[in-house]
């Protein structure tokens, strides 16, 4: 994946409720789709383990790695990123890190690598990765208490 060398403040704005059903992925794909016209760069990083963003955003559930295999620590979250580059439609300036059913498993995969792992690494090492690369990286969370709902940032 190509990148703009241009350093950038990234604002990262995770959207969440513990009750399904209450738009926040929608208003989050909206928002990011209104920036990204106006020409900042977004990140989308789908937290759900039933794929909201990415279902929202028209990708193919398992077409790609994405959110477990970056909390893992089995891949670079540069290296999952979806763009348009991979032959899918996206609005403008729009980049996704996708989401799978495996996310369910998120907390016991964890659990089996390290159990001295401090949680909270678990998305901030990532964020910080892509500190520069987007204007916003937009978080969508899950309804529920898993490790990537949970930990503050």
């Amino acid at each position: 994946m190509s990148h703009e060398v241009t350093a950038r403040k990234t604002k990262v704005i995770a959207v969440g409720n513990q009750k399904g059903g209450v738009a926040k992925t929608s208003n989050l794909i909206h928002i990011a789709t209104a920036l990204g016209e106006m020409g900042r760069r977004c990140l989308i990083f789908d937290l759900d383990m039933n794929q909201g963003a990415t279902r929202h955003l028209g990708i193919p559930s398992e077409s790609f790695l994405g959110t477990f295999e970056v909390l893992t620590g089995e891949e670079e979250p540069t290296d999952v990123i979806i763009t348009p580059d991979d032959g899918v439609e996206l609005p403008k300036n729009i980049h996704l890190i996708a989401a799978r059913r495996n996310l369910e498993k998120i907390d016991q995969a964890l659990a089996a690598r390290d159990k001295f792992l401090v949680t909270q690494d678990v998305l901030i090492n990532p964020l910080r990765k892509l500190a520069g690369m987007y204007d916003y990286i937009f978080l969508d969370t899950a309804p529920n208490a898993t490790t990537p709902t949970i930990k503050h940032l």
